[in-house]
């Protein structure tokens, strides 16, 4: 899901009345925009929303435009329901992974994970060679781990191996 919406009319408009950025102007309800939404008109036929902190704002989510009339003034304000559709090239979040490349049986594990991404994202940990291990990331769903060099969890992983995380 992206950082915005295109809004495209069939004909040209007057703009909702003018060239506020505030989306309540334009939208009956912002709350699923996140935090600070700003609605901007690249041109009389199209309105772009750009999502703030948190949005909730998915595909399949609907919008009320209201305010709005043709260009000349002609037609009467009237308000119309959008159906938001899936982005046709998706902006896929990239997660960055920290921590020590090696750990011993003094160390304790540190991992965090780090993203851009104007969506809240959950996180969900695994490892590919050894199943016990596997079971208890599995459990956690943060963006860091950390487990005490004298944790159950490590004491109890074989040493000298290699765990891809």
């Amino acid at each position: 899901y992206g950082e915005s919406i295109d809004v495209i009319f069939d004909s040209p408009t007057n703009k909702g009345g003018g060239l506020s950025s505030s989306c309540s102007g334009i939208l009956m309800d912002v709350s699923l925009l996140g935090i600070n939404p700003i609605c901007n008109w690249i041109k009389n036929d199209q309105l772009s929303i750009y999502l703030g902190a948190n949005a909730e704002l998915v595909p399949g989510s609907t919008l009320e435009v209201v305010g709005v009339q043709s260009w000349n003034g002609f037609s009467p304000i009237v308000s119309s329901i959008i159906t938001v559709v899936m982005p046709e090239f998706p902006i896929q979040p990239i997660v960055m992974v920290h921590g020590a490349g090696v750990v011993d049986s003094c160390t304790p594990l540190n991992l965090w994970a780090s993203t851009y991404s104007p969506r809240p994202l959950t996180f969900f940990w695994s490892c590919v060679n050894n199943d016990q291990l596997d079971t208890v990331l599995r459990l956690l769903s943060v963006d860091s781990i950390h487990f005490p060099a004298d944790s159950v969890v490590l004491s109890q992983l074989p040493s000298n191996e290699t765990f891809e995380i």
